[in-house]
């Protein structure tokens, strides 16, 4: 259940607002046991893992993507360059 927290005219410093909003508890091993197999599968299968792990985490079938074109010349974009649209 998710609750609201009014903090509207507060001014609150970082650790401040640490103190006043909730928490989970994280199990890092347990994250990192879940998460590495995932980035591994994305770093071999690139974009067609991050559909299926869109699919399966979000529950949409992208039909499509793109990867700003800064973003190629960092080599930061597993999809590669664009690709031209078919129905133009």
């Amino acid at each position: 259940m998710l609750s609201r927290i009014d903090l509207r005219d507060r001014d609150l410093t970082a650790r401040e607002l640490l103190d006043v909003v909730p928490r989970a508890d994280l199990d890092v091993s347990h994250a990192l046991e879940v998460v590495t197999p995932i980035i591994a599968d994305v770093r071999e299968r690139g974009a067609d893992a991050l559909r299926e792990y869109a699919t399966r985490f979000d529950g949409v079938e992208p039909r499509a993507h793109s990867c700003p074109r800064r973003a190629h010349r960092g080599g930061a974009c597993i999809a590669g360059p664009r690709r031209p649209r078919r129905d133009s």
